[in-house]
């Protein structure tokens, strides 16, 4: 369909779902607990890939 995809990173650093590190690291795990390791690299990497993306930093946006 090529509609554009725009990561919004709202109270979220984009670091930490890059690094998969901080409460995103933490909530990430438990939600790969039951997941195959190589099921978690793929969701990692996608995780990665999307916050190396252009985006929205919350903090970063102007409020007028």
């Amino acid at each position: 369909m090529d509609l554009p995809v725009i990561p919004i990173f709202y109270g979220l650093d984009p670091s930490h779902v890059r690094k998969q590190t901080g409460e995103f690291g933490k909530n990430f795990e438990k939600t790969c607990r039951n997941e195959t390791e190589a099921c978690v690299y793929q969701w990692g990497r996608a995780l990665c890939d999307v916050s190396n993306f252009l985006g929205y930093h919350s903090p970063n946006w102007y409020n007028s």
